[in-house]
């Protein structure tokens, strides 16, 4: 929290003190509640969920709040660093300008992040436009992100959109004016309010990208605790006999970007948005995951004119990249034949090699992870996925010579110079560089259409009469479909439904007499 307003010379000195070589930056987050569980918006309006059961009390507006905040502060997004940090650059409107206090204990700033209070402001017109001017007058277009959050009742008339706040409501063109003065690099919108899509064409930019969690025409809903392919539930936890509720944009887009959901607490689901593997969620991810699963009436929508949403995150960008990694080494090579159904070995068709590296963890406090690399004599290096942790197996053919070496990257994919480069060899006895011809299996299994969206056509050619068994694994090793055919010699179609199935990639295993075969699958919607 701060306490104070810092003036902009005190803060440069003091940010220039706590990094050295680090290039001072202002990222600046907005987070906009106009309402309150009580209710005590003076708007009129009544839109939030559909406008329906209006005297309910929407715990929603402290509970999604509350979870903003904490994503931006644990996610290292808007923190100054230092012990403790100085200030987190997230500006909380927030009701009459104080926390809810009939919250539940996950929803308690002191509980979990030892926070005595988040709220600066109330989510009054003249507060908000005091922050946007603010914020106009000290962040630069070269460095500074800028992120906004909305949710309230929204309402529309006479071909406007209306932010609602506590004493009256801002239109959609008055907001995109105050906001288009704040000199940013890149600025972020997720919109959770009933109509927030007709806030895009007044906001819309190069630099922008605006998720919303309706169209300009529709109203936008409290999460339904309906599960659409595979999503988390429950949407709206039940905790001590109490039901704590959430927006159902607020929930999804969150929780791909926390990368679990909510409940239960102390262990949640993992939710995995990461479609390209880099460890990282950017702001496309995150919509596409959360459209894909949104149950309700509405339309989540998605702008962005400069195409940078694949390329931005919420993560605070200090423009310095880790340190390179050392100690690379290759710690063991071991020979697969017959891989089991949840092993790594699913990723390719043995035998086939398991490289086995580790090395030297770094200790940037917004390291995200590491990329792997690798390339055969005379080749050229190609990105073999990304780790968590200081160590991977990659998958190799038998009988080469490869090299590798690994980079660190942040939370804003700032990404380090390579570590060492290791030699590794994967030749044993028997194979030399390759396979001779009748070492290769007759049974043969493809995909026809891949990536698929619902129908996967799969062919098989197989030798003689027998039971298959066709199953698909996800990435985490859980069978998912099992196929069981009796096929006769010659080529047979298959035909997968996938639809009901989360975006990401699965593995098809085919058993057929006493042989193997795996393939690559990708399912896309």
């Amino acid at each position: 929290m701060r306490s104070s307003i810092i003036s902009f010379v005190i803060l440069l000195v003091i940010c220039l003190s706590l990094y050295g070589k680090e290039a001072w930056v202002n990222h600046n987050a907005v987070l906009i509640c106009g309402d309150t569980p009580d209710l005590q918006s003076k708007s009129g309006e009544k839109n939030w969920n559909g406008g329906v059961n209006y005297q309910w009390i929407y715990d929603e507006f402290w509970n999604d709040t509350y979870l903003m905040y904490e994503l931006l502060w644990e996610n290292e997004c808007y923190k100054l660093y230092g012990t403790p940090p100085l200030t987190d650059h997230i500006w909380v409107l927030y009701g009459d300008g104080n926390d809810y206090q009939q919250r539940g204990p996950r929803y308690d700033p002191r509980e979990r992040l030892e926070i005595d209070k988040i709220t600066d402001y109330g989510a009054y017109y003249d507060s908000v436009a005091f922050v946007f001017n603010l914020l106009a007058g000290s962040m630069r277009p070269d460095k500074d992100n800028f992120f906004c959050w909305t949710f309230d009742h929204g309402s529309s008339s006479g071909g406007h959109a209306y932010l609602c706040l506590m004493d009256r409501s801002m239109r959609d063109d008055d907001f995109a004016n105050r906001v288009n003065q704040i000199q940013a690099k890149t600025k972020v919108f997720w919109m959770q309010q009933c109509f927030s899509g007709g806030f895009i064409d007044d906001l819309h930019a190069p630099n922008t990208v605006i998720l919303t969690a309706a169209a300009a025409n529709e109203y936008a809903y409290r999460a339904d605790n309906v599960s659409r392919f595979g999503s988390p539930l429950p949407e709206n936890e039940t905790y001590h006999d109490t039901t704590y509720h959430h927006g159902e944009f607020n929930f999804h887009t969150m929780n791909a970007v926390r990368g679990t959901a909510i409940y239960p607490y102390d262990d949640p689901p993992e939710v995995n948005a990461d479609y390209n593997g880099d460890l990282l969620i950017s702001m496309y991810e995150a919509y596409r995951l959360a459209n894909w699963w949104n149950s309700t009436p509405s339309h989540f929508q998605y702008s962005d004119d400069g195409n940078i949403g694949a390329s931005t995150f919420l993560g605070y960008d200090d423009y310095i990249e880790p340190d390179a990694p050392t100690g690379l080494q290759c710690d063991s090579v071991t020979f697969v034949e017959s891989p089991e159904p949840a092993d790594v070995s699913i990723l390719a068709q043995p035998p086939y090699a398991l490289v086995w590296l580790s090395w030297d963890p770094n200790t940037e406090a917004d390291l995200v992870g590491y990329y792997i690399y690798r390339k055969e004599a005379n080749g050229t290096w190609t990105w073999r996925g990304g780790s968590k942790s200081n160590s991977y197996c990659d998958i190799a053919d038998i009988g080469k010579t490869y090299y590798y070496y690994v980079t660190a990257v942040d939370i804003a994919k700032n990404e380090s110079d390579a570590s060492n480069i290791i030699t590794v060899y994967t030749y044993i006895p028997g194979y030399g560089g390759g396979f001779a011809a009748n070492e290769q299996p007759t049974l043969n299994l493809t995909v026809r259409t891949n990536p698929v969206r619902d129908i996967a056509v799969i062919e098989l050619n197989v030798p003689r009469s027998g039971d298959g068994i066709l199953t698909l694994y996800n990435t985490m090793g859980e069978r998912v479909r099992t196929i069981r055919c009796k096929v006769e010699p010659g080529h047979k179609v298959l035909k997968l439904d996938v639809t009901d199935l989360p975006a990401g990639v699965y593995f098809l295993k085919l058993i057929f007499g006493g042989e193997r075969m795996f393939k690559k699958l990708t399912v896309f919607h």
